[in-house]
């Protein structure tokens, strides 16, 4: 997986600046003296480098434009931007070009699959509870990623995986520990606890039905519940169980896809020759590379 991740452009990151980093000059966001190194990440001095262009640079319109032609008859995409009827010979064509790829995620599906039934829950063991909801849910949110990379979406599929590797270092630590039942319905409560507390913070009249719910009774209990939870990280959990490299790879690259870093939208910009941004692509992305995802 780590090999194939390396050579994903995400893995760049700590090497090449984002694109978008590059353009903050001659958008006026970050300044850069004449003398300082170009943002581009060139190892020019500015003055040198992007200077002039951003000085003598003229807007230019960027349009959103479909990936593909919506209207040859046998797009992937309606008029409406939805996956369309068409999307088919797409779908194998990632597939061909990913094939040693998916075999391999189909095979360890089998064997999850495999495991699923074969699973013997008991109801009263909160461990064996919480552990098999969890390996279900961490199999149909990888399942739903493939599903979506195989469509051209691999932005919404790394988002989905993210969530799949922080479920797969619960279970982990769930599995390792009884004790961590408690904790996580603690962690759970928790989460419930800043949510009630959040509605009773806001406003809006949307939120009065709900809010007319929420008695002091009830946050006592959910306080109760809570009490003094160890302060204790995802990523710590991952360290511990030898899990490290899933979460600084990974959990942290996919990050930018869950929270819209500009590194997850450069996907979505074309750049022209001249450094200029010329189209914001829409629909599928039919020719990524996936190795990274896979």
């Amino acid at each position: 997986m780590f090999e194939c991740a390396r050579e994903a452009e995400g893995l760049e990151i700590p090497r090449a600046r984002s694109r978008l980093f590059a353009h903050s000059a001659r958008w006026g966001i970050m300044k850069t003296g004449r003398n300082a190194p170009c943002p581009c990440g060139s190892g020019k001095k500015y003055k040198h480098c992007h200077l002039g262009i951003a000085a003598h640079h003229t807007n230019q319109s960027v349009m959103p434009t479909p990936s593909t032609d919506i209207n040859s008859g046998e797009s992937p995409i309606n008029e409406e931007g939805f996956l369309s009827e068409h999307l088919e010979p797409y779908r194998q064509r990632i597939r061909a070009k990913h094939q040693p790829h998916y075999a391999l995620v189909f095979e360890i599906n089998k064997v999850c699959q495999s495991v699923k039934f074969q699973m013997h829950v008991h109801s009263r063991d909160g461990q064996e509870v919480l552990g098999s909801a969890l390996f279900i849910k961490m199999l149909a949110d990888v399942q739903a990623a493939v599903l979506l990379l195989e469509r051209g979406l691999p932005s919404q599929a790394r988002s989905l995986l993210r969530v799949a590797i922080e479920a797969l270092i619960i279970l982990g630590k769930l599995s390792k520990s009884y004790e961590f039942v408690e904790a996580l319905i603690r962690l759970g409560e928790q989460q419930r606890l800043r949510l009630v507390r959040a509605i009773q913070r806001n406003s809006s009249p949307d939120l009065d039905s709900i809010r007319s719910e929420i008695s002091e009774d009830i946050i006592r209990d959910i306080e109760q519940i809570v009490g003094d939870i160890p302060n204790e990280s995802l990523e710590q959990w991952a360290r511990e169980l030898g899990l490290l490299q899933f979460y600084d790879v990974g959990y942290r690259l996919f990050s930018n896809d869950v929270h819209s870093k500009p590194r997850a939208l450069e996907h979505y910009l074309e750049v022209s020759g001249d450094g200029e941004y010329t189209v914001i692509n829409w629909g599928p992305q039919l020719s990524n590379d996936l190795e990274g995802e896979f």
